[in-house]
């Protein structure tokens, strides 16, 4: 194809520095660079001590820097981030030192620096030359080293005359011209697809122009949105269309789809197929686990053992130009290119991924510190639009993100297997054993609870003196075998400190996989978890020591984790997040921006597209749902499901708030449905993928030639994520309102918003658990074809403070007693007015 008019390509210069000098194997040190609130504490500290490593010098961090290269056809223009450009008081002579932090000791790491971090370093010093040479002729660049586990620094210093790098960088930009040249034919014929291309079908749905619109405007601005989009609005192609018109329009870099289930992702994938079947060009990729990947998972990813990750880039080159072949890359594919090359298949999608236009995966690549893709999110160079779709999923997951666990019985294990292993190596676990073994005899001491959770005074807890003495005077609160503390423990920390680094010469010693792969996971959960310590710490922390099911757990949890939601992407991508279920919407806005007002997204809400007719929902106010008056309203509860089952012309689930109730219940239903040709099927707490297969397939249209009840649990597995159209689902029912069980940490999740006079009850019990009602009511309307209606049981449901929180669209009405139901039924859309 002929070449009309240069082009500038840019490129990053950590991906510049891989594709020319980065060889050999896979290595098990790892590295990061500055970034997030982790990189932002490092920096500090190491700035704050600049002084001592290297006497009068100052700088400055984060200075992006740009250079072009130019060649005939084509202009190369390498940016990035320079972590620190110092400056020699005396000569005014800028250099930049590339910073790399590593969870390894300092003695593991090369002696003379890593040839990749050099490279790195060289191109920095380059970019820095071009704009201000030094009057010297010489060229000054460095490498620091900083260990989190020694918490020590080591710096190196190199120095070349200007034409010496000139041309290492000319040598540099021109091993990567012939790949550029490919790039940016490519994406001229991408771009020109992405302004031929159409919306795939014939007519909009309601709201869906608005939806569109809003989206493009926010990508353009980079400012965050927060979208409530019912079923049937189309929210994937209503994001990926004009996310794409974006791409071609040089607004961002790359799209990421971000989502909670594979099955998610896999919709995205069918939508993007449609528009390439119709002309578009996009490069796709679709990230799979690296444990769903690895071909010799009996290895454990031991980068020194495994043959696919050996000689990886000597053979990666080939596998990524025949990936970049194809316009969707998947684990089928990745997986063939890695046979085929004997190349690791996970680091082989990566790889591929850094040239592609969409890539589809978990939330972790983008939020979880410890898998996040440094490669598009440490680098602050580039933009991209992140769109994040199941959006209600991501404030308890990003929670979860940033804690970790460390339990008693593990420790044990890893020892027991070790004594038998490698004997002499059990006795570096004995420390923090014991220091378990403390807590849990001492863990009930401080005097009765009442009322579930007690605000101990801090001279109620005599135990953690003796196992903390420097631990300050903080909070604590109190329940049965369980304790939690506002405040790091110090000596813990040391004993971990010390762990991690002992199990470091553990692992070189060890042969046996199944050993190893658990001293690894006991050293990734310490490590963490003094991570969380040194870099997370703050307000919206709590240490938990439990031994309420077993040995001591004790965990580091996250109660608020919007600022590193809201770090991720604020001040460089742009974010639309969206969902059928964002109710209330504030409360959403507050989970992804924090709670500072002026962070949060702006907000775009929008009305189911089906007809309002199509759907009745029935608030049954005259039953007592609430744990303490189950046993009196069971009987009574049976026959409201029961008569609704039989009412509905077609299948219905119903779902309980926890199977216990379900347990209660259950008799009494089965004994009043025994006399009607209906299959009742229930959830059981242990099902597996065939179970839940078989479940669902007795839902669809005339499988079993009769009608189907389903008993389900909120929050479940069928709670959300299933389509069930036309006569395959005609009713919903839900039992209760959701709220999430009573326990310690709960309550310290309210306790956490009462002090920020957020009214902790909602943030921790009401708008979790009506998110679950919303979730599972939506799976009755999927299409506009389907009718139905949604039964709400519970006297609450009749108080001002529920009801605000239904959608506006429902209009329900209410009844309190079996005969108002009845009555009510008959007029529903799918009603069965023949039973008797």
């Amino acid at each position: 194809m002929s070449i009309e008019k240069p082009l500038v390509i840019s490129v990053a210069v950590t991906a510049l520095a891989s594709f020319v000098h980065r060889s050999g194997g896979l290595g098990r040190l790892t590295y990061s660079s500055f970034s997030g609130s982790e990189g932002t504490r490092l920096h500090r500290l190491f700035y704050a001590r600049l002084d001592e490593y290297l006497p009068g010098i100052q700088g400055s961090s984060e200075v992006r820097l740009t250079a072009d290269y130019s060649s005939p056809d084509l202009t190369l223009r390498v940016q990035g981030r320079a972590d620190l450009m110092l400056v020699d008081p005396d000569t005014g002579e800028r250099w930049p030192l590339e910073v790399k932090t590593t969870a390894a000791a300092l003695g593991d790491l090369p002696a003379g620096g890593d040839p990749l971090h050099w490279a790195q370093a060289r191109l920095y010093a380059w970019l820095e030359q071009s704009s201000n040479p030094s009057p010297t002729g010489l060229a000054r660049y460095g490498l620091a080293y900083i260990s989190a586990l020694e918490n020590e620094v080591r710096i190196l210093t190199r120095e070349e005359s200007l034409a010496e790098l000139k041309a290492w960088y000319a040598e540099t930009c021109s091993a990567y011209l012939s790949f550029a040249r490919n790039l940016r034919v490519y994406r001229e014929r991408r771009d020109r697809s992405i302004r031929a291309m159409r919306f795939p079908y014939p007519s909009l749905r309601s709201g869906q122009r608005e939806f569109m619109r809003r989206v493009l405007q926010q990508l353009r601005s980079h400012a965050p949105l927060l979208v409530e989009a019912p079923t049937g609005t189309g929210k994937t192609m209503s994001t990926l269309y004009p996310a794409i018109k974006g791409l071609g329009a040089g607004m961002m870099e790359q799209i990421f789809y971000l989502t909670a289930r594979t099955s998610t992702g896999d919709v995205a994938c069918a939508a993007v197929r449609t528009l390439q079947e119709q002309g578009l060009i996009l490069r796709m990729v679709q990230l799979t686990a690296k444990e769903k990947l690895c071909p010799v998972p009996e290895l454990f990813c031991d980068t020194i053992l495994c043959p696919y990750a050996r000689d990886y880039y000597r053979q990666a080159r080939a596998a990524i130009d025949e990936g970049l072949l194809h316009p969707a890359v998947n684990s089928e594919l990745v997986s063939q290119l890695a046979r085929k090359y004997h190349v690791c298949p996970f680091e082989l999608q990566l790889d591929i991924s850094s040239y592609a236009d969409l890539i589809i995966g978990d939330y972790n690549y983008a939020f979880d510190p410890r898998v996040r893709l440094e490669r598009f999110f440490g680098e602050r160079v580039f933009r991209h639009a992140l769109l994040i779709d199941e959006a209600h999923n991501l404030p308890d997951r990003a929670r979860q993100m940033y804690g970790q666990a460390l339990e008693l019985a593990a420790f044990r294990e890893l020892r027991r297997s070790l004594e038998a292993e490698l004997p002499r190596a059990a006795a570096v676990l004995d420390p923090v054993i014991q220091y378990f073994e403390a807590a849990e005899r001492h863990i009930s001491a401080g005097g009765e609870v009442r009322g579930g959770l007690l605000l101990a005074e801090e001279a109620r807890l005599p135990s953690w003196r003796e196992l903390e003495p420097e631990l300050a005077l903080v909070r604590t609160l109190q329940a049965e075998r369980f304790l939690a503390l506002g405040s790091p423990l110090p000596r813990l920390n040391r004993l971990l400190g010390w762990l991690v680094m002992r199990l470091r010469d553990v692992l070189e010693a060890l042969d046996a996989p199944d050993i190893r792969r658990r001293t690894l996971d006991i050293y990734f959960a310490a490590l963490f978890f003094l991570r969380i310590m040194d870099a997370y710490w703050g307000p919206a922390f709590i240490l938990t020591a439990s031994a309420r099911d077993g040995p001591l757990v004790l965990s580091a949890l996250c109660l608020d984790a919007s600022a590193f939601i809201r770090d991720t992407y604020r001040g460089q991508h742009s974010a639309i997040f969206f969902s059928a279920t964002l109710s209330p919407l504030f409360w959403f806005a507050r989970a992804f921006g924090g709670p500072d007002r002026d962070d949060r997204p702006d907000i775009l809400q929008l009305h189911s597209p089906f007809p309002p007719e199509n759907r009745l929902v029935i608030l049954h106010e005259g039953i007592d749902t609430d744990y303490r008056h189950r046993q009196d309203s069971a009987s009574e509860l049976a026959r409201a499901i029961a008569l609704a089952a039989l009412r509905a012309a077609g299948n219905v689930l119903c779902f309980f708030p926890s199977y216990a109730y379900m347990d209660l219940v259950m008799p009494r239903l089965e004994a009043l449905l025994r006399r009607h040709d209906l299959l009742l099927l229930r959830q059981t707490r242990q099902m597996n993928d065939a179970e839940r297969r078989a479940f669902l397939a007795a839902f669809e249209s005339g499988s079993s030639g009769r009608k189907t009840l389903g008993i389900a649990v909120l929050g479940g597995a069928f709670g959300e994520g299933i389509d069930l159209v036309g006569e395959s689902l005609t009713a919903v029912i839900v039992v209760g309102v959701g709220l999430p069980g009573i326990g310690p940490e709960r309550e310290i999740l309210l306790q956490y918003y009462d002090e920020r006079d957020e009214n902790g009850f909602e943030q921790a019990y009401l708008f979790p658990g009506f998110i679950r009602v919303l979730q599972a009511a939506g799976r009755l309307i999927r299409s506009d074809l389907d009718t139905g209606f949604i039964l709400l049981v519970d006297r609450r449901y009749g108080r001002p403070d529920y009801r605000r929180l239904l959608p506006e669209d429902w209009s329900p009405v209410n009844c309190s007693t079996l005969e108002e139901l009845n009555a009510l039924l008959l007029e529903a859309p799918q009603s069965d007015p023949s039973v008797s």
